[in-house]
């Protein structure tokens, strides 16, 4: 079954995407990945929700930024906990055991709101679903380590941001161009070589500034008389 009632959820799994820290991954990304492992939406949800993820297995994803996305709607069954799907909901912060303040923050809102909309839920860990032998997940019976912190710790402690798993400077998305200022869009860099360093600075324009280089190259080979005047040699 695709489709639940609010009535059914009663558990909320926050997971990790398991990529680098701090490196700017999206919902896209976990969609790919998503489709590589063979997860698929039912098609009656794609026509309703974000046509564009067809895979993903996630209710949301919280980026490095901060900014919270949607990956299937609350009401769709979810693919990210086995044996839990059809009464959690899944919530993945981008990184592995690290993340950023801004998703401390809004892990902690998203948490509170979810609370408040479904009385009782319970909110775990996705390591904490292992299967247990004596009521209580030991380390030893984890079978991913997946948040990559003690979600249970976390909320006992007020839901503040846990010092020893925060990153501090998020990465640029790996496969995404870095964004390059107005200098380095106007000048080669010094490896182009010294020939293209006898053109005059941009702002005389480009007209003159080939003008003025294809004057160069031809003074190069006009032969003057020794002790010709220095306008001839222009």
């Amino acid at each position: 079954m695709s489709v639940r009632g609010p009535s059914s959820i009663t558990l909320l799994v926050i997971h990790c995407s398991a990529s680098p820290n701090g490196c700017a991954h999206t919902e896209v990304d976990i969609d790919r990945w998503h489709a590589a492992r063979g997860f698929k939406r039912a098609a009656v949800n794609i026509g309703h929700h974000a046509p564009h993820l067809k895979h993903i297995g996630y209710h949301f994803v919280i980026r490095v930024s901060g900014v919270v996305r949607v990956g299937r709607r609350l009401g769709e069954v979810g693919a990210h906990a086995l044996g839990h799907n059809s009464c959690s909901i899944g919530t993945c912060l981008i990184g592995t055991d690290r993340f950023t303040a801004a998703q401390w923050q809004i892990l902690r809102s998203h948490v509170e709101s979810l609370c408040r909309d479904y009385p009782g839920l319970k909110v775990v860990g996705h390591r904490d679903l292992s299967p247990d032998a004596n009521g209580d997940v030991a380390r030893h019976e984890w079978l991913k380590t997946c948040p990559g912190f003690d979600v249970a710790a976390w909320m006992a402690g007020g839901m503040a941001p846990l010092s020893d798993h925060l990153c501090e400077v998020p990465h640029p998305h790996p496969t995404l161009p870095r964004k390059r200022g107005r200098e380095t869009r106007r000048f080669p860099p010094p490896s182009w070589g010294t020939a293209i360093a006898t053109f005059p600075p941009p702002h005389r324009g480009r007209a003159r500034a080939g003008a003025h280089y294809d004057r160069r190259l031809a003074s190069r080979h006009r032969r003057l008389p020794p002790g010709a005047p220095h306008a001839q040699r222009q």
